[in-house]
Formats: structure tokens, sequence, C-alpha cells
């Protein structure tokens, strides 16, 4: 793949070497599609595919994006096994985890009966009710994702259907959340903003559309809007970012302004 030499959030090239397609039984080769993306799936996904076809009789499932990836999300926490259509019960799950713990296939593959997470979110499909997987691929992407998960927080309808730990504040009229540990300063205005935990923001500040990673800092009269700061960054007071990406541990000094900027430590 190559890389992203000059920084400027360009999608890098994939190239595919043609040995590479050999093995296929038949290959189409287009250059007019677009929103094109390639997935890296583990071996084991595969295997309880295949498993789960010859158990149901039909080629299931036929999309990554809304039945793989919703499948995988609700399968995490159980074993791999699961996927393939298998029914287990908590218990048969945990006997089979301590039976297997250090058990690998002849492949060297950790067995089926493992347990797996994965690091994703499903959203209803507001036309036909199924979920879809949000990829967080760009810095609007995830700031999206983000977004609609605390839409779906602060709706008492559907309030239940996502899952805050109980330590958590979270504020449905301004769609925002804010993790344990985190202190605020007064005259605060928070809109569809995600604060972690441990984190500390000073007084007259307006965040709107913001991810703030754990352990950050935010002095006084800050204005923040579509932004993402990393883990322990520290925002001095009177700054302004905009449509900026902060990187873990960076120091913003005070008064800066900054517009669709990416600062990192180095």
């Amino acid at each position: 793949m190559e890389e992203d030499e000059d920084n400027d959030g360009t999608p890098p090239q994939l190239y595919i070497p043609k040995y590479r397609l050999r093995d296929c039984d038949a290959v189409v080769v287009t250059t007019d599609l677009s929103d094109l993306h390639v997935y890296a799936i583990s071996p084991w996904v595969l295997r309880a595919l295949e498993e789960r076809r010859r158990a149901n009789g039909r080629d299931d499932p036929r999309s990554i994006k809304e039945e793989l990836l919703p499948l995988l999300l609700n399968r995490q926490f159980w074993s791999a096994e699961s996927v393939s259509g298998q029914q287990r019960s908590r218990q048969e799950e945990d006997e089979d985890k301590e039976d297997n713990e250090e058990e690998e296939d002849e492949e060297g593959i950790e067995h089926l009966r493992r347990e797996f997470s994965v690091l994703a979110h499903v959203l209803p499909r507001r036309t036909i009710g199924h979920g879809v997987a949000v990829r967080s691929n760009s810095i609007p992407a995830y700031l999206y994702a983000c977004r609609e998960f605390l839409l779906r927080a602060s709706s008492l309808d559907v309030v239940r259907t996502v899952h805050l730990t109980p330590d958590c504040q979270l504020q449905t009229k301004y769609r925002s959340v804010l993790l344990k540990g985190t202190s605020v300063g007064e005259k605060l205005k928070l809109q569809n903003s995600t604060v972690g935990a441990r984190c500390k923001i000073g007084a007259r500040c307006k965040l709107n559309n913001v991810v703030l990673l754990d352990d950050v800092i935010v002095g006084d009269n800050c204005v923040l809007q579509n932004s993402v700061v990393g883990a322990k960054a520290i925002v001095r007071d009177n700054c302004s970012l905009n449509d900026c990406q902060i990187g873990q541990g960076v120091e913003v000094e005070k008064g800066r302004k900054l517009k669709g900027e990416s600062v990192t430590k180095d």
C-alpha cells in the first residue's frame, strides 16, 4: 500500500500484484467503481462463514457492510464458533474456553471457541430497519459515528439499545456525554460532543461536534468545533480549534487559533 508521504489526507493507493489473482477462478477488472474498499478478514471468519453456508444451505451472509459486520458485532465477547450459527449458552462458552484455552488447530490458528471483540458500532438503517456498521476510516466519519451514537442515546425510544457505562454523564438535551472523572468549569456549552474519562474543561468553553479522548485538559474561554483531541493533550486558555486533529500528548499554546490543521508531537 502506498504511503501518504505528503500527509495531506489523500487516500493511499492499493496495488495488487497480478500473481495474487491467479488463484481465483474468475477475475473481472474494472476502473469505473467508486467508494471501493478492501477488507482484511481473519481466516477463522472465512471458515466460520463456510460452516454457516453449509448449515443454512444458502449464500449467507452476502453483504460485508450490512450483514457480516453486524453479525460479528452481535457475536462479540462470545466464541468465534458462534459466528457459524451455533447457539450456545454462556455457561457452555465459559466451559469450552477453559478446556481449549491453549488449544490451536493444525494450521496454528487459534481455536474457533476463543472469544473475540470488534471495535465498531452498528447504527440502524432508517429506510429498512437493518443495522449498518459504520466505517470510521476518516476524521469526519469518526465524528459522524460519535454524533449518531449520541443521537440514539439521547432519544428516549431507543436509549435502551445503546450501551453506556453507569458512571457517565449523559446530557440528552445537548446530545453529549462525559465519562467518569471529568470535571467542567462554569458556563460550559456542549453540543454533540463526547468527552473522555478524567478530562478537565475550563470555564466559558464552547464544544460543538468534538471528541476529547481520556485525560485531556482544556483551559478557559476555548472554542472547539468539528475536532478530535488526543489523549493527554493540553489546550491552553483562549484557544480556537476548528476542523482540527490534535495528537496524543500535544500542548496547544495559549491563544492559538487553528483551522483545518493536524498537530502532532513531532
